[in-house]
Order: C-alpha cells, then sequence, then structure tokens
C-alpha cells in the first residue's frame, strides 16, 4: 500500500537534517564561504563585486543527514518519484 502513495505523490518532503521529529523543516542555513571578484565596465573601470560560492556535494550531504541514517526512510527513498529536501544548506 505505502508503494501506491508514494507513487501517486506529487513529492515527498524530506526534514533531512532534523535530528528527530520534533525539529521539523527549518533550520539555519549552513554558512557557505564566498569570493568576491571585481566586476568592470567596458572601459575596464571597477563597477562593484560580485560574489560567487562553491556548491557543496549534494550527494554527501543527502548521505551523511540525520533523516538518511533512519531505516524507515528507506522505503520513502526508493518508492518516491520526487522528494524536496531540506537541508542546512537549503532546499534540494
Amino acid at each position: 500500500m505505502m508503494g501506491s502513495i508514494y507513487e501517486q505523490a506529487y513529492f515527498t518532503i524530506a526534514a533531512s537534517s532534523a535530528a528527530d521529529s520534533s525539529q521539523g523543516l527549518f533550520k539555519a542555513r549552513s554558512y557557505l564561504p564566498r569570493v568576491k571578484f571585481p566586476y568592470y565596465d567596458q572601459n575596464c573601470k571597477p563597477i562593484c563585486n560580485v560574489s560567487a560560492y562553491t556548491e557543496p556535494d549534494l550527494t554527501s550531504i543527502l548521505s551523511s543527514a540525520p533523516l538518511s541514517q533512519r531505516a524507515w526512510v528507506l522505503q520513502e527513498s526508493i518508492l518516491s518519484r520526487r522528494t524536496a529536501h531540506f537541508t542546512t544548506n537549503g532546499l534540494i
């Protein structure tokens, strides 16, 4: 029966970074280190700075998330067609 429930769902919502059911979906986001690059106009005059950051390894974030350590989540991860993971790095 769970297979048909997950199969017919538009997507599954996963509180992937929650240690237990009391923590919920929304957590403080972890800081991503940024690098500033100068942005120049056509005359090589600096206009402003542009910030960029390195995207974290999403596979390792999800595999090490507290939710992934629970056995009952296996059926959820296999049977769900689409999953929205709420993590400390953002929505995946």
